[in-house]
């Protein structure tokens, strides 16, 4: 399967590069929300608070991306 986009610059130079930086933003969420889940599990005394609230960040993250019909996996 072969797909072709495209674009007609430079009117459409904001949705060219969206389309081109996809995979960066891809990896950017990917990598934050690595974070996230190493900081959980790894970082010793992160107080319950701090927990907390990284666990909901990380969760609505993951709901961000499902929204849209995405997936992290």
């Amino acid at each position: 399967m072969t797909a072709t986009l495209t674009f007609t610059l430079p009117e459409e130079q904001e949705e060219f590069y969206h389309a081109a930086k996809g995979a960066e933003w891809r990896m950017i969420v990917e990598d934050l929300d690595a974070h996230l889940r190493s900081r959980l599990k790894h970082e010793d005394g992160l107080s319950e608070d701090a927990a907390i609230a990284l666990q909901a960040t990380r969760d609505k993250l993951h709901e961000f991306v499902a929204e849209r019909g995405l997936s992290l996996f």
